[in-house]
């Protein structure tokens, strides 16, 4: 199934397909000592992605996600299943595989990039599972890296029964082409665009430090690569005096706390002005006008919204926003490609009202408050991961 060109990360070389139970209380003792085993390391507490991963998969929240299951349904692990990562999100592989085990499922998983995040996790998990009572487990676990160029992707495919798809519409397309049994399920997570809708008339001083620091998790932690970090802010208003005093406050608080915490490589500034750039010549009729505060925070403002919004990518601080005077403004930039909005201002009811009404939905996976886009979650984009990856078993 594999070959010498893959680089061996972690798990079993001579990788075996074991079906396990749903939520198998071995599978969960082993996510258990993996999150102590993180939160309890001084280097792997240096990267806030992995501290928000190993806090995600500690007891407690495995308890609160299978609690949401049906008890008296039986169901079982698929069988094998093949994770395609992400290159930009490092720390998917994580998640994935946790979706994986907790689903009772073996799990073989494509890492495209080798970096400091990834080798962390992958060696805790390789001293783990050293240990005889995960030796079960070892077995069923095999992350690897290779180049797509191969065919690897294609020799697992032909055995496997899930593949769980994370990347770009393009690499997702490339992989739903090669053929796989018959009765193996593809879950896709291709390119996806979020934003932000901040209410103005909430906005002020008191509250601006907490707002910022909320949105800069949000945005900043990935360098705005996660499908779930804004692109967009939309400024709902009703005063527009109060809303251009206030989005000065929000912009140069922000501008501050990226000047004190945000250390990005030269390589992502360049990217950065060269897609703010690219961004401005393509779409420059769209563009009211664009200024640059301070060198680390480029912010647009847009004529309009009747365009493909979700072509217009930020990068590493750079920003494009929309004033709305009501939510149903949503309703122009809502494509396939539109997964989070998350909010500042607002509740629940004003979007309970907004989805009452028949509409075209297209898209709208998922309506956190600020501060929470990067949290996942076993419901993504419109699936239930978990419930998905496993089987049910009728028992009558």
């Amino acid at each position: 199934m594999f070959s010498d060109n893959c680089l061996f990360l972690s798990g079993n070389k001579n990788f075996e397909s074991i079906t396990f139970p749903f939520f198998y209380r071995k599978n969960c003792d082993f996510i258990k000592a993996l999150s102590k085993s993180l939160l309890n390391d001084i280097n792997a507490r240096k990267y806030p992605e992995i501290v928000k991963f190993a806090f995600w998969s500690r007891a407690a929240n495995l308890d609160k996600i299978y609690n949401s299951f049906d008890k008296n349904i039986l169901r079982f692990g698929r069988g094998t299943c093949l994770h395609i990562l992400p290159r930009n999100t490092s720390i998917n592989f994580a998640y994935s595989l946790i979706f994986g085990l907790l689903s009772g499922n073996s799990n073989i998983l494509r890492v495209p990039k080798v970096d400091s995040l990834v080798k962390i996790i992958t060696s805790k998990i390789n001293q783990i599972l050293s240990k005889r009572k995960f030796q079960d487990i070892k077995k069923s676990i095999c992350i690897i890296s290779y180049d797509s160029k191969t065919n690897i992707t294609q020799n697992i495919s032909s055995t496997c029964d899930v593949r769980l798809l994370w990347g770009g519409d393009q690499t997702i397309s490339s992989i739903k082409k090669i053929e796989a049994q018959p009765n193996c399920i593809d879950i896709t997570f291709p390119d996806r665009y979020s934003v932000t809708i901040i209410n103005s008339e909430r906005v002020n001083i008191k509250n601006v430090k907490n707002l910022v620091n909320n949105f800069y998790n949000d945005s900043f932690f990935m360098d705005q690569n996660a499908c779930s970090s804004p692109h967009l802010v939309l400024w709902y208003y009703k005063d527009k005096k109060k809303l251009y005093n206030n989005k000065n406050l929000f912009w140069n608080y922000l501008s501050n706390h990226i000047k004190k915490n945000y250390k990005p490589e030269d390589a992502i500034l360049y990217q950065k002005y060269v897609r703010y750039c690219e961004n401005f010549l393509n779409y420059n009729k769209m563009i009211k006008n664009s200024s640059g505060i301070f060198k680390n925070l480029y912010i647009t403002k847009l004529k309009n919204l009747n365009f493909d919004i979700t072509k217009m990518r930020g990068l590493a601080g750079t920003f494009y926003e929309y004033d709305i005077v009501n939510l149903n403004e949503i309703k122009k930039i809502m494509n396939y490609k539109l997964q989070t909005i998350n909010y500042f201002g607002l509740n629940k009811k004003n979007f309970i009202q907004f989805f009452s009404k028949p509409i075209e939905q297209k898209g709208i996976l998922r309506i956190v408050k600020v501060g929470k886009a990067l949290d996942m979650s076993h419901i993504w984009d419109g699936y239930n991961i978990i419930d998905l990856m496993s089987k049910t078993i009728e028992l009558d």
